[in-house]
């Protein structure tokens, strides 16, 4: 026998072999995991991203886990929209511009729109009737919101502004401001609270947002994302809309997505961002522009102005003398705008950004006697100075109309400009 050893003798071995292996302890199922805490130790690593207190012992309920979902059993479905193409429920979009543009006039227009199941303007799209909540800490209530909605025609009783967070306990009682950090689950109670009187909210504005960050800093990634998810589940919960009224910051060098003031994840979180600026060549004018889309189409702005407006005087009691309240509303314009989004946001070299004005005046002043042949024109500009290029970008801008005339090689194509553009 191999090593002068008997069958039996081997047998024999091999059994208290065996029986001492059913007298160790059981395997740690954290062995592998153990091993690496014990390398980043070594390494000086002060950050572990794996649960200590779960490790140090055998408890595996301790462990933190992953959450997942197979992809094959996840139900497609179509997003929905508020605002067909443009602003989606169960999503955070975001509007910003410079001071006085109007932005907060824009969140009026919307929300007299949802407030009376109205039509969105140009494409004239229905929207399905809801209500809709404002969180403003720059308007007053009486003296400039409720003004606003009525110029805008809003069904003021489906409105509901959020003024503060009550408190109290057994010690204490009071009012608050509203929290981002603390809140944002408050504002879907609430949607559920007004869904159970008989009108959904569709639509959630909070102007601005820089206004209800509590402690958190605004340009750290983090802890704005921190404070977006919350706002994302109560979209998604609710079903609605949920519009975040932001600033732009000063740079003219970055893209204009790039400008939102703040840290980057504003826009990020955003799944769509629309920006609010003056029209290059008309001070007057507005444009609404998608600076970021992820969701629908982003080829299209639309152009608005402010128009003055003046109420009447509310009822009061007999023998009061109340005076005729000036506000102001939205007028939107009835096309669609085309406009790189530089262009509109005065991005770029100044040089580039004076040599588009100048095709723009001149392409006014062109067009100004009526239509003209789009080759004479061509040859026109380009005798002037200008480039095609830069011409037909301008265009968009100006609301130039392009028309064709005749078929097949003997189609013409002709440009003209509205007297009001």
């Amino acid at each position: 026998m191999a090593n002068g050893e008997s069958v039996t003798e081997r047998a024999e071995r091999a059994r208290k072999a065996l029986d001492a292996l059913h007298q160790l302890p059981p395997p740690d199922p954290h062995a592998h995991l153990r091993a690496i805490l014990l390398e980043q130790k070594r390494l000086g690593y002060q950050k572990l991203n794996i649960d200590r207190q779960g490790l140090n012992g055998h408890d595996a309920s301790l462990i933190e886990s992953l959450a997942y979902i197979n992809a094959g059993e996840v139900t497609p479905k179509a997003i929905r929209w508020l605002w067909p193409g443009r602003i989606a429920t169960g999503k955070v979009s975001l509007i910003v511009g410079d001071p006085g543009l109007g932005k907060s006039q824009v969140c009026a227009s919307l929300a007299s729109v949802v407030t009376n199941g109205g039509s969105w303007p140009v494409d004239r799209t229905p929207c399905e009737q809801g209500a809709v909540i404002i969180l403003s800490a720059e308007d007053d209530p009486e003296d400039t919101i409720r003004p606003r909605l009525d110029a805008a025609g809003a069904m003021v009783q489906h409105v509901y502004i959020l003024q503060a967070v009550k408190y109290e306990s057994d010690t204490q009682k009071g009012e608050r401001g509203f929290d981002l950090a603390k809140d944002a689950a408050k504002l879907g109670l609430l949607g559920a609270e007004l869904a159970g009187k008989g009108v959904p909210v569709r639509l959630i504005v909070i102007d601005p947002v820089s206004a209800y960050l509590g402690i958190a800093d605004s340009h750290k990634n983090a802890e704005v994302r921190a404070l977006l998810t919350p706002l994302s589940l109560v979209a998604q919960q609710r079903q609605c809309a949920i519009l975040l009224v932001s600033h732009l910051n000063k740079s003219q060098t970055s893209s204009a997505l790039m400008r939102v003031q703040g840290s980057v994840a504003f826009s990020a979180a955003a799944r769509a961002v629309w920006g609010v600026t003056k029209d290059p060549q008309n001070e007057q004018r507005r444009l609404f522009m998608p600076m970021k889309n992820n969701i629908g189409k982003d080829d299209s702005g639309l152009a608005y102005q402010i128009e003055s407006y003046r109420l009447d005087a509310p009822p009061s009691e007999p023998g009061a003398d109340l005076d005729p309240i000036d506000t102001s509303r939205v007028m939107w314009e009835p096309d669609i705008v085309r406009m790189h989004l530089d262009d509109a946001f005065g991005n770029g070299p100044a040089d580039e950004r004076n040599s588009k004005r100048e095709a723009a005046d001149f392409l006014r002043s062109v067009l100004a006697d009526g239509r003209v042949l789009s080759t004479e024109l061509q040859r026109d500009c380009e005798g002037a100075g200008h480039s095609w290029a830069t011409i037909r970008r301008v265009a968009q801008g100006i609301g130039v109309k392009t028309e064709r005339e005749g078929f097949g090689p003997k189609g013409r194509w002709y440009w003209s400009i509205p007297p009001t553009a």
